[in-house]
């Protein structure tokens, strides 16, 4: 019950003293579900406040925490922030556990996180030498092989996990949804991935941490000559730092490299290659924090936060002709104070303010009208106040009030592609978002094996910003006045014995335009793929060392694809995405054995979409129908 996490703070802290809804998902509970797409973007279906859509398997999953929209989720890795398509990256053998902290965190995260934080942390390896290899073979031609390693050597520790996946995928002609989206072929994909974290003790009270992660995706997309080629790096150096009992310091540096090409052909009945698009994405972020224990109850942290992105775009025609260039870059300069003041031992209340200052510069579009348009600024301070008391140890209340902000980005302000992919149409005069939120929970342990948590929550965002596709299929930007989104989070834990455990939550959270001077038509109507009702169960049979059995109930109700809540296209088509109940399954036989260095022997069967249920978590296409997949693995 007295679990401790580094999201909500930036430092360790127990989760009895955090004022705010926050979700652990270890690494053992991730490994015991069956992830499809082999990324954390599955295990993050079952959170109560999240919605989780993807295009397909080669694609990241785009996160939506409370209605905010997926624009409003920060991804963290080890505390490091990057953007929502490293999800996809990491291995999941090499995860130690995901935080997931709901509501605005700008106060310590900055731009972007106006529906929360989900933090990926990784291992760092444990006692001695462990491995492991195994491989499995699925529906769709699909198979997959991984290995890790990880252990301690004196003061050196690591962990190290890669996987190879390769796939035929769906067949796209027989879940196209929209039959004027023609697809003749399956979207197939061969991707791996590579991660390595090391630490080195370098006294009792200071450690240095390094992280390499790389990840390969080569995907088709239901045509010829619509697909890609990514390349994803990620590495960072960190250090960690105690003087005495009173100062804590952390320091940080990473660096982010993408290399992406994407094929497109000239659309509807025509195959033939059009264009590629080839992108370079740069990311440095760099901070410093140093915490103080001042006494009377106060930790006092400050800190200082860099980032500089550099956007590289080139477009080409088959024959290698320069189409259109697209460069722009984007500087943050940030600090931060946060208090945590504990006067009594059952009272923690915790205060933070954070200033970002938010720069685009070197612009170049060549196919804007203004092919380099000037620079832009936007700054913002981000506060947030939030009070925990424990009335028991096994009893919490906590309320807290933050305010969250999203600049608009280079590309929603001045991309005018016409040609490759969908047609879009930029907005200059675009203005940043601001997000206020409130929220009131209370968490209740009853005896060590049932608990219950229920969370009530309203957000309302000043100048929302809407990035889809209008009943044209033009991708548009715009500011729609004020969105709201408000409702509750119920989560229930029970263990009645020691082999079965049940998980249920359940999330009521309506989502809609509350102001629109532009077009007061659409108020009331609700926000993009924001369902209002959501509902998960899970039962886990477990006979330590012998057999794991566990099934999972996904619910969610209907979800607009846009904010004129079209429903159907002008010949019949359905635009909207109806509820969907789907039903998961995992088996896990454990042999243990002592064999030439091996521990244990692992077979696992796993079926996604038990009953074959037709449902959608992308508005074009359906989610694949039953699937299959068979695993073994070898532990030493």
């Amino acid at each position: 019950m007295d679990e401790m996490v580094v999201t909500a703070t930036n430092y360790e802290t127990s989760i009895k003293n955090v004022p705010s809804n926050v979700t652990v998902i270890s690494g053992e509970e991730i490994r015991a579900q069956f992830l499809p797409d082999n990324d954390i973007g599955d295990a993050l279906r079952n959170i109560s406040g999240l919605t989780v859509r993807r295009a397909y398997a080669p694609f990241p999953a785009y996160i939506n925490i409370r209605g905010v929209g997926s624009n409003g989720t920060v991804v963290l890795v080890n505390n490091i922030p990057t953007n929502w398509e490293i999800t996809q990256a990491i291995p999941p053998e090499n995860i130690e556990r995901v935080e997931i902290v709901r509501g605005p965190a700008s106060a310590l995260y900055g731009a972007n996180a106006s529906g929360g934080v989900i933090n990926i942390i990784t291992k760092e390896g444990g006692k001695g030498i462990n491995g492991s290899v195994g491989g499995g073979y699925g529906t769709f031609n699909t198979w997959r092989v991984n290995a890790t390693s990880d252990g301690t050597i004196d003061k050196f520790h690591y962990a190290f996990a890669g996987y190879k996946d390769k796939s035929d995928g769906t067949n796209i002609v027989e879940n196209n949804v929209l039959p004027s989206v023609t697809m003749i072929e399956d979207c197939s994909y061969d991707k791996w991935a590579a991660s390595l974290t090391a630490a080195y003790d370098v006294n009792e009270k200071g450690k240095l941490s390094f992280l390499f992660n790389f990840f390969q995706d080569e995907y088709t997309r239901g045509r010829p000559n619509v697909g890609g080629d990514w390349d994803r790096y990620f590495t960072s150096l960190v250090y960690d730092q105690a003087f005495g009992d009173i100062f804590l310091f952390k320091g940080y540096v990473g660096f982010r490299y993408d290399d992406l090409l994407h094929k497109y052909d000239y659309g509807n009945q025509n195959y033939d290659l059009k264009q590629t698009r080839d992108t370079d994405y740069r990311e440095i972020p760099l901070e410093l924090q140093l915490t103080a224990r001042l006494g009377w109850g106060n930790d006092l942290t400050g800190g200082f936060f860099y980032d500089y992105q550099d956007t590289d775009q080139d477009y080409h025609n088959p024959g290698g002709s320069l189409i259109n260039h697209t460069r722009y870059k984007v500087r943050t300069l940030a600090g931060y104070l946060q208090n945590v003041w504990k006067p009594i031992a059952k009272l923690a209340v915790t205060a933070g303010l954070r200033y970002d200052n938010w720069r685009n510069y070197d612009n170049t579009f060549t196919s804007y009208v203004d092919e380099h348009p000037g620079d832009r600024t936007d700054d913002n301070w981000s506060p947030k106040i939030g009070v925990k008391y424990n009335f028991t140890d096994s009893l919490g209340l906590w309320a807290n009030y933050a305010v969250g902000f999203n600049p608009p980005t280079p590309e929603q302000l001045y991309d005018d592609r016409t040609s490759g992919g969908n047609p879009r149409e930029p907005n200059p005069d675009l203005k940043p978002e601001t997000t206020r939120s409130w929220e009131l929970g209370v968490e209740n342990w009853f005896m060590d094996n049932l608990s219950a948590k229920v969370v009530g929550f309203y957000n309302y965002t000043d100048d929302k910003i809407i990035s889809w596709f209008n009943d044209e299929n033009v991708w548009i930007n715009k500011n729609i006045g004020r969105s709201k989104s408000y409702g509750v989070e119920i989560d229930l834990f029970y263990q009645p014995t020691e082999n079965w455990i049940i998980n249920a939550n359940y999330t009521w959270n309506p989502a809609e335009i509350d102001e629109n001077p532009s077009d007061p038509g659409q108020e009331g109507n609700e926000l993009p793929f924001s369902p209002e009702n959501k509902a998960n169960l899970s039962v886990t049979y477990r006979m330590p060392r012998n057999f794991e059995l566990s099934t999972f109930l996904r619910y969610l109700s209907k979800q607009q694809t846009n904010d004129a809540n079209t429903e159907y296209t002008s010949s019949g088509e359905a635009r909207y995405m109806p509820s969907s109940f789907v039903v998961d399954f995992k088996g896990v036989k454990h042999f243990p054995v002592n064999w030439n260095g091996i521990k244990n022997i692992d077979l696992a069967l796993s079926v996604d979409n038990v009953f074959n249920a037709n449902y959608r978590t992308f508005y074009i296409y359906e989610d694949p129908g039953t699937t299959f997949f068979g695993e073994v693995k070898f532990f030493f």
